[in-house]
């Protein structure tokens, strides 16, 4: 398996130079900055990545001035109290991208925003205070407490407004393929063998820790966590376990 430390130099050399590849990674808020956002901008990212899903971004872009005015500026107690015949309404709406589906999911995530402030004093706390060693468990429920939150959607809207997250993007799942954590690209395969991948490197990661402390980082990664053992396990024989879960993770 590719090391790291290559894979950083050519990511490096793919920008120019380390500095400006460095410049350009996203930078994850503190839990002071997260928990200071309005709510209504989660509210506002929850609608654009929703609303991006399957579409031209920047055609979602160029018209979401129309979006801020047609939902309240993302107020989520406006947006929250919106009757089905202003739903309607804004289906007609040339403002915005008219999909019905996608307009009634912006009320029902403005109440899980309000469910939210309710019990953390606020969105933004809520995301702040989820710890991020269990990312996947703030993914897993965005999908099943909120509306078409599930798939790469929750991790996009997190991502975007600084919570530390990775994304499932077709790059990383090629790289899985690559490497024969998996024989081909399917999403709930994909969720099922990148989160067996990650306990198992955790637990590798734990077991040199106690016996190797010793070690520099990078020999302890390239001698005991990515080994060919780890690329042997296989992935299928527990697939049953896990499909109904995966599935959960995504759909809308």
């Amino acid at each position: 398996m590719t090391s790291f430390n290559a894979i950083y130099k050519l990511a490096a050399a793919s920008r120019g130079s380390p500095e400006i590849f460095e410049a350009a990674l996203p930078k994850a808020k503190t839990s002071e900055q997260l928990a200071a956002q309005s709510d209504d901008r989660y509210l506002s990212m929850m609608a654009r990545c929703v609303f991006r899903a399957g579409f031209v971004w920047r055609v979602i872009d160029k018209k979401w001035p129309g979006f801020e005015v047609a939902f309240a500026q993302f107020n989520p107690l406006a947006v929250a109290h919106f009757s089905d015949e202003k739903l309607e309404e804004l289906a007609q709406d040339t403002n915005i991208v008219r999909n019905f589906t996608k307009i009634v999911s912006v009320r029902n995530n403005a109440v899980l925003v309000l469910d939210k402030q309710q019990s953390h004093g606020g969105f933004g706390k809520f995301i702040a205070q989820w710890p991020e060693d269990n990312i996947t468990g703030l993914w897993q429920l965005m999908k099943s407490e909120g509306c078409r939150l599930g798939g790469n959607t929750g991790p996009m809207i997190l991502r975007s407004m600084g919570k530390d997250t990775f994304l499932l993007t077709k790059d990383v799942c090629d790289a899985l393929v690559h490497h024969g954590f998996m024989k081909k690209f399917s999403p709930i395969i994909i969720m099922n063998t990148f989160i067996r991948s990650i306990t198992i490197l955790v637990g590798l990661v734990f077991f040199v820790g106690c016996n190797e402390t010793l070690k520099p980082k990078e020999e302890m990664i390239s001698e005991k966590v990515i080994s060919s053992e780890a690329k042997s396990i296989d992935y299928n024989s527990e697939k049953d376990n896990f499909k109904m879960e995966c599935l959960g993770w995504w759909s809308d």
